[in-house]
C-alpha cells in the first residue's frame, strides 16, 4: 500500500523543524569498516567521509548528513514506491506510457490496476498539482 506523501512530507518537515541542534556523531571502528565497503570512499575520519568523485574532484560529507539520511529513510522509501510504479509503466509500455497514465489519471493500466483502492487514489498525486503534470 502506498503512503500519502503529502501527509508524510508534512510530518517529516515538522520533525526536522523541531530539531534545533544536529549533534556531531563519531564513527566507531565498526562504522568505519562498514563504510569502507562503499564505492568511491577515499577517506573515513572520525566525523567526516571523503568521496573521490574523479581524479580532480572530491566531496566531504559531515556526519550530520548521515543523521538526515537515517531520519528521512522512511519518506525516501515511500517515494521510491511511487517512482518504481512509474518506471514499470514506462518500461512495460511505450516511451509515453507513464506520461499518458499520469496525465489522464488512468488507474486501469498495467501495474496500477493491481494496486489496492487506497493506493490507486494516491498513485499519481506526487506527479500532479491541479491540472498540471510535473
Amino acid at each position: 500500500m502506498l503512503h500519502d506523501l503529502d501527509r508524510l512530507g508534512k510530518e517529516f518537515q515538522n520533525r526536522f523543524n523541531e530539531i534545533k541542534l544536529w549533534p556531531e556523531i563519531k564513527f566507531t571502528d565498526a562504522d568505519k569498516a562498514e563504510l569502507s565497503k562503499l564505492n568511491s570512499i577515499s577517506k573515513i575520519n572520525d566525523s567526516t567521509i571523503q568521496l573521490k568523485i574523479s581524479d580532480t574532484f572530491h566531496c566531504i560529507i559531515p556526519c550530520q548528513y548521515f543523521l538526515y539520511a537515517v531520519l528521512i529513510k522512511e519518506f525516501a522509501l515511500a517515494l521510491k514506491d511511487y517512482t518504481d510504479i512509474v518506471e514499470t509503466l514506462r518500461t512495460d509500455g511505450n516511451a509515453n506510457s507513464a506520461w499518458d497514465a499520469i496525465s489522464s489519471a488512468d488507474i486501469s493500466v498495467g501495474v496500477v490496476s493491481t494496486l489496492d483502492d487506497y493506493s490507486k487514489k494516491l498513485v499519481y498525486t506526487p506527479f500532479k498539482r491541479g491540472d498540471c503534470v510535473m
